[in-house]
């Protein structure tokens, strides 16, 4: 019992191990506690409002079979198909598995181990979440339920909670944000609301701490597109608030991703463009133009590790696919080089990632 400045261990300590049932009480844990989580398999630490993963930079580069994959899921086309890719890599998709059932226009939300996928149009508006276990080939499994059928939805995640947020739950938008500790099974929960009522397609990018989302369609009774950029706390429950900033243009439906230090936009429709945005997400500011995509198309679908941001699939003109998969250098600014191809031309799709920008860098 007492305080110690300073202790030397000469071969080895061992720190507290629970799961993550065990961590669910924030009061009593100091900012800085440590401790190894067994369903994880990882160590993490309390950073004051939650726990966070130490990240594995060395793990991408040394295991590049099972860190540094891309997942894409569902869309126009194969609508119950899933793909993978490894992003350190070009090439083209490989076959992964299904889902439950055949959607498109689904939110998508992952951590370092799980992605999870969320509302969707299958034949009508849907509540069904589905995860698959990143490092691994399978089909999806039920995970649960929204609190609202819906499609149009966005997703963003930290290393712990996914946030699907907006879409439309019928004829009128949604304004809703629901959440989900990935690491769990069951149904989301209620999150807060956006800041503009009635918002669909944005695009969506996240850091550790910061869900952000860029442009999208307000207003159903006089839709309008907007260049609006609206901020989410993640860690914490609450609404979103306007950033202060704007990208470089409305629109709608274009494709966010991100390392932990910047967030693209790419692509979007009013017109189809082809622009590439950024911003810096720990400042709030107007977007930068970054570049250009290889053509101009909507519906695209963005996945990231902390060195690329890649566009995959979309259209140039509704209904029609593209089966084009495409990147850029998150750090640097430039028109897209080609990666690779998916196995079919598709829009609309789910997409994942076990090294994007809310996962940190530690």
């Amino acid at each position: 019992v007492g305080s110690v400045e300073c202790i030397s261990v000469k071969h080895h300590f061992s720190v507290p191990v629970g799961n993550i049932a065990q961590r669910n009480e924030t009061s009593g844990y100091g900012e800085g506690t440590v401790r190894y989580n067994t369903d994880l398999g990882t160590m993490e630490f309390f950073n004051g409002s939650e726990w966070r993963q130490f990240k594995y930079q060395s793990d991408i580069q040394n295991s590049s079979s099972t860190r540094g994959r891309a997942v894409i899921s569902s869309g126009s086309g194969p609508e119950t198909a899933i793909e993978f890719f490894n992003i350190a890599t070009k090439g083209n998709t490989q076959n992964f598995g299904v889902t439950t059932q055949a959607r498109t226009s689904q939110g998508s939300c992952s951590n370092e181990i799980r992605g999870v996928f969320g509302g969707g149009y299958s034949g009508g508006k849907v509540n069904t979440m589905d995860y698959i276990t990143i490092a691994a080939t399978g089909d999806a499994t039920d995970f649960g339920d929204l609190t609202t059928t819906r499609n149009g939805c966005g997703g963003c995640s930290s290393s712990t909670r996914g946030l699907w947020i907006g879409g439309t739950a019928g004829p009128a938008y949604s304004n809703v944000i629901e959440y989900a500790e990935l690491m769990t099974l069951g149904n989301a929960i209620d999150f807060g609301d956006l800041v503009t009522a009635n918002s669909i397609s944005f695009g969506t990018v996240s850091s550790p701490t910061r869900g952000i989302t860029g442009g999208g369609l307000h207003n159903p009774s006089s839709p309008v597109t907007t260049d609006q950029i609206d901020l989410i706390i993640i860690a914490s429950k609450g609404d979103s608030v306007d950033s202060g900033g704007d990208l470089t243009r409305s629109r709608r439906e274009c494709a966010g991703a991100s390392n932990n230090v910047r967030g693209v936009f790419g692509g979007g429709d009013d017109p189809v463009v082809s622009t590439i945005d950024y911003i810096t997400l720990a400042s709030l500011g107007n977007a930068i133009n970054f570049g250009e995509l290889s053509s101009k198309r909507t519906n695209a679908k963005g996945v990231s590790s902390q060195r690329r941001a890649l566009f995959v699939g979309g259209t140039p003109s509704y209904p029609a696919g593209v089966n084009i998969i495409e990147y850029v250098e998150i750090a640097t600014t430039g028109n897209t080089r080609d990666f690779g191809d998916l196995s079919v031309a598709r829009r609309s799709l789910g997409g994942v990632s076990d090294c994007h920008g809310g996962l940190g860098g530690y």
